[in-house]
């Protein structure tokens, strides 16, 4: 364990990587909050080199806020995420025609 301020922290956090379990939150993360999902810069560079072939699967909304914003954002501490739709949903979100994620 440490300590962040008040908060003690068990070092499982940095020792076991992080992995969506999507069958269980059924996305909610992806659709909530007020920042979006932080990236690395190879990933960054990823959406990059891959946009064109991720893009078929985003709303017109996500395109047009991707057009304005970029592909992902960079904050002033130098760390990256990507943009959200009403500063909820991640541009990136895809849901199926049933609406599921």
């Amino acid at each position: 364990m440490f300590r962040i301020g008040k908060t003690l922290v068990s070092e499982e956090i940095i020792e076991n990587n992080f992995h969506c379990n999507i069958s269980k939150c059924k996305g909610a993360c992806c659709v909530e909050g007020t920042a979006g999902a932080p990236l690395e810069k190879n990933e960054a560079e990823l959406l990059n080199q891959n946009f064109d072939k991720i893009s078929k699967y985003l709303s017109n909304r996500a395109k047009k806020i991707i057009n304005s914003n970029g592909k992902y954002v960079v904050l002033d501490d130098g760390k990256l995420e990507t943009p959200l739709i009403d500063s909820k949903a991640c541009v990136y979100v895809h849901y199926e025609d049933n609406g599921s994620l």
